[in-house]
């Protein structure tokens, strides 16, 4: 890649290059460390775990070989506050750990985080320690993510790890070579002539770069100097040009055949330009003891980018959905993601390690999760659709329809219905509440395809048709003229509802398995499953103004059983009538396994013991089901 010309690679205003230079200096903190961070042993730690390493792989295990290296129960104030530098350094890991709960410190082999089941292929590249900080309640454990941030590297500083290198990021700029790299590894790159700095029409048989930022408000003339992320850039459509809506309309191309993305994770506008070429980045903290470098390896990726203004705009969202390969130049570092890998300017790792083969023809998803490529399973893009509202990526595909702006895929029609909220959510008067369209805020899909009821669809005139009928009619001339209700049949049963408060009650809290499991406090239905035996699922609510309600009754319809479905997972529909027609307002959930991020069945027996289960056993035969009758409800 060529030199930047000096213009393009201007700082900011002096003061800010002076304030991010002291913060340099002080990121380096390396004297007066407490009495606990003085007892480690840091120097062992990677010769500890690579010998565990060795015993663990050749047991064959299938859980994360880590070990403990100390108790960190500060909250991350009492940590950023401390003297001791090392603890200041450990408070940048306690940001996204649970601050109220007793923690510890804990170190993960980047080998094994990384190659897995390739361990003894790559027996000749040392290893590097990665410590992290997890909740001693059982939050967070290594086996559940792969660290790309929010952890520290042991380093020796005689010798570089040839595995994972911690690199030291300068503020001022990128590191050029290492972005070259990454780009030549998969393929030759053509760099663009940009010497004009113009928009010119682009041969047929030309490479070119694409650009994705936040346009934000401002008005840019061509009598005026381009704002400088452009420039950072090389390329982009302007905004004043007369024929912006056609090349509006190819976006979906341009940035689909595009060798790679440019995309702005950190600016607001592009008037800043790109962090590291024209503006400075953060400081990256890092600690010296005993001989020892400790080192951050930048925020969480996926955090870091998903908190941009970028990811906020579905537009820009789109381009990077479909950039094949993407740069993102965030506050900290550049981050290369494509479909078989993602390097990080923050650490240095054998390509080989990174690169997984095969991954070129799935969609990918443009917000960072872990260190494995992106790639993004076909009913994942819906996670997404929900998110960020974009239904343009399926106008071109055949094989999807639409029913009142929902998507609809003939394999799995029932997906318009069997999701549920996190959290509750802001109701949007003008839709149905039984589609996502009908509300504010981010959720997730159920199972998809295993219903113990029957949807029909209402037109306008006419009797009530199948989905398979609504879908023969979209292929004709004069498609049905649509209601905005659904017709649901199925087992239907009034269902008791309780407010729980976990975190406060003694009984439950002294309850080794219940105290584990972090239950959520709000509002839990209440199934009678035996004469001693109550069962409690926790109601994910559509309505807020359920979250804070207590002691109410409201009627529900069964979706899935659990009888069918692989894992036995169980979705029931929680519903409110209204004048001539019901609304969804909830939903009950359970999974197959307790390791689900969906809250598990809690017991109550006879005795008043309390326990947890992932999933209601022997459904068929509980007594809550028995009240159940065969009902159909008008759902809007």
């Amino acid at each position: 890649m060529p030199d930047v010309p000096n213009k393009r690679r201007r700082l900011c205003a002096s003061q800010d290059l002076e304030r991010f230079e002291h913060q340099t200096e002080a990121a380096s903190i390396s004297q007066d460390p407490c009495s606990r961070c003085s007892n480690v042993a840091w120097s062992s730690i990677t010769e500890e775990l690579a010998s565990s390493l060795d015993k663990f792989v050749a047991s064959d295990k299938d859980s994360t070989p880590d070990q403990f290296v100390a108790d960190v129960d500060e909250s991350y104030q009492e940590l950023a506050s401390s003297h001791c530098q090392i603890c200041q350094l450990l408070a940048s890991l306690k940001i996204s750990s649970p601050d109220t709960s007793p923690c510890s410190l804990r170190a993960v082999s980047a080998k094994w985080l990384f190659m897995r089941k390739q361990l003894k292929k790559h027996s000749d590249l040392m290893d590097t320690a990665l410590l992290y900080i997890v909740s001693k309640e059982g939050q967070g454990a290594a086996d559940n993510r792969k660290h790309l941030g929010d952890v520290l590297a042991i380093e020796p500083t005689n010798e570089r790890s040839p595995f994972l290198s911690p690199h030291r990021i300068d503020v001022k700029s990128v590191d050029y070579d290492r972005v070259t790299d990454w780009l030549h590894y998969l393929q030759p790159l053509d760099v663009l002539d940009y010497e004009s700095r113009e928009i010119t029409t682009l041969p047929s048989n030309e490479k070119y770069a694409a650009l994705s930022y936040l346009w934000g408000t401002g008005e840019y003339k061509d009598n005026e100097e381009p704002p400088q992320v452009i420039q950072d850039s090389m390329t982009c459509i302007k905004q004043d040009d007369p024929f912006k809506g056609e090349k509006l309309r190819r976006m979906g191309k341009i940035y689909s055949e595009a060798r790679f993305t440019i995309i702005d994770a950190a600016g607001q506008d592009p008037s800043l330009g790109l962090a590291g070429v024209a503006m400075p980045r953060q400081p990256q903290a890092h600690a010296l003891t005993n001989g020892i470098q400790l080192s951050y390896l930048c925020k969480p990726p996926r955090e870091e980018i998903a908190a941009s203004p970028w990811a906020t705009r579905g537009w820009t969202y789109q381009e990077g959905f479909l950039s094949r390969r993407r740069l993102f130049f965030t506050k900290e570092q550049v981050i290369f993601q494509c479909n078989n890998m993602s390097c990080f300017e923050s650490f240095t790792i054998p390509m080989k390690a990174l690169h997984k083969r095969g991954g070129s023809t799935s969609v990918k998803n443009p917000v960072l999760r872990d260190t494995e490529p992106l790639l993004m399973k076909r009913m994942k893009i819906l996670d997404h659709l929900m998110e960020y509202r974009i239904l343009s990526f399926f106008k071109t595909q055949n094989s999807w329809y639409h029913f009142l702006g929902n998507p609809i895929d003939p394999n799995r029609k029932h997906i318009i219905i069997e999701w549920y909220h996190l959290e509750p959510a802001v109701r949007r008067k003008d839709f149905p509440s039984w589609s996502w369209t009908g509300w504010g805020g981010p959720l997730k899909f159920t199972s998809y395809h295993t219903p113990d009821y029957e949807l029909r669809l209402i037109p306008k005139a006419g009797e009530p048709v199948t989905f398979d009928e609504y879908i023969q009619s979209c292929d004709k001339p004069q498609s049905l003229s649509m209601e905005p209700f659904i017709r649901l049949t199925g087992k239907m049963t009034t269902i008791t509802f309780e407010r729980l408060q976990w975190s406060t009650n003694t009984e439950m809290s002294e309850n080794t398995s219940i105290a584990k499991r972090a239950l959520r406090d709000g509002a839990w239905a209440v199934l009678t499953i035996a004469e001693n035996l109550v069962s409690y699922l926790f109601l994910y609510a559509d309505d807020e103004s359920l979250r804070g309600k207590a002691g109410f009754n409201l009627p529900v319809i069964i979706l899935e059983t659990g009888e069918q479905s692989r894992g036995k997972n169980m979705v029931v529909l929680v519903l409110r009538q209204a004048e001539g027609y019901y609304e969804r307002v909830g939903a009950l959930i359970t999974r197959s396994s307790l390791d689900s991020c969906v809250m598990p069945v809690v017991n109550k027996d006879a005795s008043g013991r309390w326990s947890t289960s992932a999933h209601l056993n022997e459904a068929d035969k509980h007594l809550w089901l028995d009240r159940m009758k065969e009902d159909s409800v008008r759902l809007k």
